[in-house]
């Protein structure tokens, strides 16, 4: 869509609005949609999944694991199909060490948040 001008919006609303069977907040929705569209290229920065840092996550949370015997449950639940699921599985047997991961996990998100951020010269702002 590339440099929106007002004409755009004002033909977008006309039209929306001699459409009877849609709602007032869709019309919103779809002018909020349209105006993301058009301004995407310039205002919004796209977030690229990594496609490991899951399983990367895993495996560094397993080195911190205390309990030689779980640890190595862990290591032997992420190796192949369903790795996630039996890793999750056998977490939930165990409280302590579940609040672990999920805090390991929070904090290498919150990381990785600050990294991209950090990476487009963007000032992260606290609320």
């Amino acid at each position: 869509m590339g440099d929106v001008d007002g004409d755009f919006i004002v033909a977008l609303k006309t039209r929306l609005q001699q459409r009877p069977d849609i709602l007032e907040w869709q019309r919103q929705e779809i002018l909020n949609a349209a105006l993301v569209e058009a301004y995407s290229s310039s205002r919004f920065i796209a977030i690229e999944p990594e496609p490991y840092a899951g399983y990367n996550d895993m495996e560094d949370f397993i080195f911190t694991v205390e309990d030689d015997c779980l640890a190595d449950e862990l290591n032997y639940a992420i190796h192949g199909r369903g790795a996630f699921r039996r890793f999750k599985n056998l977490l939930a047997r165990h409280p302590r060490v579940q609040q672990a991961w999920y805090d390991f996990k929070d904090e290498r998100d919150e990381q990785r948040m600050y990294d991209w951020l950090d990476y487009h010269n963007i000032e992260p702002v606290s609320e």
